[in-house]
């Protein structure tokens, strides 16, 4: 059905799952009236346009980033931050009565309703994904997971993930509203990690012992008291981790280290590119008529050999 007023549409249509994410869309819109909530950005309609599907969404106000941007980063009043997090909390459980994973909860993409001041709308459910009982960080993953300022330990790490990656975003940015600028502001992936120990301490061990990154930015050294190693963190005990696992505990690397490590495998992967190009043109077959130098001066195939002078008696 056609709407009148002012709408919104989609700043990237036409993806490969567009219409099911359109559909998506209209049970989101379902759900949250028949909670009596109006939280998540509502679809109007859907249409095809040169085999792109285009999605209608109702038209909105500016994002919280650039709120806080015109208040020079000035963090807001307590009382529209207490009531930004209530709606953004009733956002997350209408998805989460869904089995749905934001991916990318960020101050850009909640936006203000109209003039209102407090009022606000979650919207992009681009980088979304339904959660699995197996989801694990390669096979569930979609191309991009969360912004890295709002990015929850367990993907920094490689580890599996779900919805609760969306409730770190969330206190990241429900900080952010209130002090003005990012709670952590890291300029790679091994700083936004280095900012969340130092502030919060090593991540949960199960969390360590499961990323398949963890090797990446921290060390896993012996330690001196395997009791206190098994139960460090806050998600696992001492019986929880084998013995193994528990004689050794995780220490952050310096940046110098993963500076060092990553120009070693720099190197690595351009030698790597090297000899496999060198096996490509040493496997070349020659077209039809081409001629073929011989390599290090051995005689090509078939030429006669060379004549030799003759000998004085």
């Amino acid at each position: 059905p056609r709407t009148r007023g002012h709408v919104a549409p989609p700043p990237r249509p036409g993806r490969t799952r567009a219409r099911a994410r359109a559909l998506a869309c209209a049970q989101l819109n379902k759900a949250q009236t028949e909670r009596g909530l109006d939280v998540l950005v509502r679809m109007h309609e859907y249409f095809v346009y040169r085999r792109h599907l285009c999605i209608v969404f109702e038209l909105l106000g500016c994002n919280l980033y650039d709120a806080l941007r015109q208040r020079a980063h000035r963090g807001l009043p307590i009382a529209h931050v207490r009531a930004m997090s209530a709606q953004l909390l009733e956002a997350l459980d209408v998805l989460c009565s869904k089995g749905v994973i934001h991916c990318d909860l960020k101050p850009e993409n909640v936006l203000l309703v109209g003039g209102s001041t407090d009022r606000i709308k979650l919207i992009d459910l681009g980088s979304a994904v339904r959660e699995r009982g197996d989801a694990r960080g390669a096979s569930l993953r979609p191309a991009y997971v969360q912004s890295r300022f709002y990015r929850a330990p367990e993907v920094l790490l490689g580890a599996r993930f779900g919805q609760p990656i969306d409730m770190w975003s969330l206190g990241c940015i429900c900080a952010e509203l209130f002090i003005g600028t990012p709670l952590f502001p890291g300029e790679s992936e091994y700083h936004q990690l280095a900012r969340i120990t130092k502030l919060r301490g090593l991540p949960p061990r199960h969390l360590l012992d499961a990323g398949r990154l963890t090797s990446r930015h921290f060390y896993s050294v012996p330690s001196a008291s395997p009791a206190v190693a098994g139960a460090e963190g806050s998600g696992a005990s001492a019986s929880s981790a084998t013995p193994a696992q528990a004689a050794r505990e995780y220490v952050l690397k310096s940046e110098a280290d993963v500076l060092a490590e990553r120009r070693r495998a720099q190197k690595h992967g351009e030698a790597a590119s090297a000899r496999k190009a060198a096996c490509s043109a040493a496997m070349h077959i020659p077209a039809h008529g081409e001629r073929v130098e011989p390599a290090c001066g051995a005689p090509t195939a078939g030429a006669a050999p060379p004549a030799t002078a003759p000998q004085l008696a």
